[in-house]
């Protein structure tokens, strides 16, 4: 198997804290790698700058040779979350050029189409919120080169040193750096240098009586997933750190290979005593259980033990806050939204008018229907703050939308009393209400990278059953099998969405790549809602996928803020209320 990598090491970067182990956890996994017979190009910024562009020089010309069957890049340095599962790695260059960035899930989605049967990803960064303007405005570029998709596709396995999501994306940059250690990589080299025995397994040919021992992605994830938390408490009792694994390889794959098991026994890490805390992240774990996928999965219940461990970690007032949150179930036009936990200061509707007025606690925002109200509109919804949510409108739909300390955390629609869909919901609430459960866990309080291969698919299908009736749903549901490189997946969710008589949600346009279709059979100028990605981590397949935006979108995305929702700040907004007041469209 022939095998390269590209390692790149950054401890500076811009006005952040200077790392210590960056550099130096680069240079041990490259002598690693030299010593497995891996071609490796090594990028650190020990005495050179280190550039978006001479990263993707490294990358292409290993791509363009057309002779490996892997290829690794491993990255230690600062990292930016400008959302779930939308991820930054800061080059030398940063904040001050924007553009000298990754966009980690956008090169991510090229790596797919490279050619090359196994791609792994490792990420050894402090995963923080943006808190300055300058680093809000970072967009990062793609490291793979845009080639045309071949078949079948290779396996791509991603090793994130931490779980992101909201705990991650209210620890500042400073603080990120201060509890950064490098952890991660001493777990990782620990493993792949043979010193966990458990570790290496035999991947040969029994009936041939061939041996090959080798540490693969599948043994190092539950492994990493133990010893990294572990070793970060031994280093300070509140320190938390657990790893982010998704992997998709199999046999003959595999990263490192020995001649022979070794005997060695190693000495696990010590842990402070005390009692166990249970987390968020525990929750997320009991979600991705195999056994939820491969049995209750079916009947929509949710695992036995997600309950009780959300009370003991005294979660459920959260949870149940985010499911209990009710909207109005009609409007006299049939469609608006219901926005509780804020103030709406302004409201305006492409293409369309609409009023908004405060009742029970919550503020409305009912939508005229004017003409054709199958046509494609956007909300654009300003809360308290200034804060901008841009929102699809779905004519017979009420969406819901519940913001809690300024920010977006869920967005539901469902069907208008008195319309068709609604008896429909009647009939199958209790199964929509679950799978709400099922994403609010998981995306509210984790990520919403749920899963990863076969389950991220079992996760889109069990989502997407109910998606005429919500269709977030489908929106999760197309998000999930583009994880997990089921491309196929995403178009399904497009197709059956552009049956339905409503726009299809811009996202899963974008994920099947037909946001240049038409609705050439239904007489509307345009199938696509609204104007932009609606969950923030769309925006990292913008670029990727080369979608059009008009001006004053582009311009709004400069201000994005973390979170889940697609959420402008206040800031460099005001093009955009413009463009929308003047009835703008895709």
């Amino acid at each position: 198997m022939s095998r390269c990598a590209v390692v790149i090491g950054v401890n500076k970067t811009g006005e952040l804290p200077v790392l210590h182990a960056a550099a130096s956890g680069a240079r041990e996994f490259a002598a690693w790698a030299t010593a497995q017979g891996i071609d490796v190009t090594l990028l650190t910024d020990d005495n050179e700058t280190v550039s978006l562009v001479s990263v993707k020089a490294a990358i292409r010309n290993y791509v363009q040779q057309r002779t490996y069957s892997q290829l690794i890049v491993f990255f230690s340095g600062h990292g930016v979350l400008r959302a779930p599962d939308y991820e930054l790695w800061l080059l030398s260059g940063a904040p001050d050029d924007p553009d000298d960035a990754v966009n980690v899930p956008g090169s991510i989605w090229l790596a797919r189409n490279v050619g090359i049967p196994h791609v792994v990803i490792i990420s050894d960064a402090c995963r923080s919120r943006p808190n300055t303007s300058r680093l809000s405005q970072v967009q990062g570029g793609v490291i793979f080169p845009k080639e045309s998709p071949r078949v079948p596709r290779p396996a791509v396995d991603v090793f994130y040193a931490a779980l992101p999501g909201d705990p991650a994306l209210e620890v500042s940059a400073r603080d990120a750096t201060e509890n950064y250690r490098g952890i991660f990589t001493d777990c990782l080299l620990k493993g792949l240098n043979g010193s966990v025995p458990d570790l290496i397994v035999n991947i040969g040919h029994s009936h041939i009586n061939e041996e090959k021992w080798v540490v693969p992605s599948w043994e190092l994830k539950p492994y990493l997933e133990r010893e990294v938390p572990d070793a970060a408490a031994s280093v300070h009792i509140k320190l938390q750190q657990e790893p982010d694994i998704r992997v998709e390889s199999h046999p003959p794959n595999y990263l490192a290979e020995f001649p022979r098991p070794s005997s060695t026994p190693i000495t696990r890490t010590a842990l402070p005593s005390g009692p166990e805390q249970v987390t968020f992240r525990h929750v997320l774990r009991s979600l991705k259980d195999d056994r939820y996928f491969q049995g209750n999965i079916q009947d929509g219940s949710l695992p036995p033990n997600t309950k009780e461990i959300a009370e003991r970690s005294k979660m459920a007032g959260a949870i149940n806050r985010l499911m209990e949150a009710k909207g109005r179930e009609s409007f006299e036009t049939r469609t608006g939204f219901s926005v509780i936990g804020t103030t709406v200061e302004r409201a305006v509707v492409t293409a369309s008018g609409c009023d908004v007025f405060e009742e029970n606690g919550a503020y409305q925002v009912r939508v005229h229907n004017e003409g054709d109200d199958r046509r494609s509109r956007t909300a654009l919804v300003q809360i308290k703050g200034g804060s901008v949510i841009p929102l699809a409108v779905l004519s017979g739909y009420i969406g819901t939308v519940v913001v809690e300390n300024g920010r977006v955390v869920t967005v539901t629609y469902l069907p208008s009393r008195h319309t068709p869909k609604y008896f429909d919901y009647q009939y199958a609430a209790d199964e929509i209400e679950k799978r709400r459960a099922f994403v609010a866990v998981a995306a509210r309080h984790c990520s919403f990278r749920l899963v990863g291969g076969m389950e991220a698919r079992e996760c889109a299908r069990y989502l997407r059953r109910r998606m005429a009736i919500d269709p977030t749903l489908g929106l999760y549901s197309a998000y999930a099998y583009a994880q997990a490189g089921d491309f196929e997946g995403s178009e399904s969710v497009f197709e059956y969405m552009s049956y339905e008589p409503e726009p299809v949600l811009f996202d899963v346009a974008m994920l099947a790549n037909k946001l240049d279709l038409q609705a050439r059979n239904r007489g509307r100028p345009s199938a696509v809602t609204p104007f932009c990605p609606m969950l923030t981590q769309g925006w990292a397949f913008v670029d990727v996928n080369e979608v059009w935006l008009p001006a004053a979108v582009r311009r709004a995305r400069e201000n994005l803020r973390p979170g889940l929702w697609t959420t402008f700040g206040k800031r460099g907004v005001a093009k955009l209320w413009s463009y929308v007041e003047d009835g703008g469209v895709l």
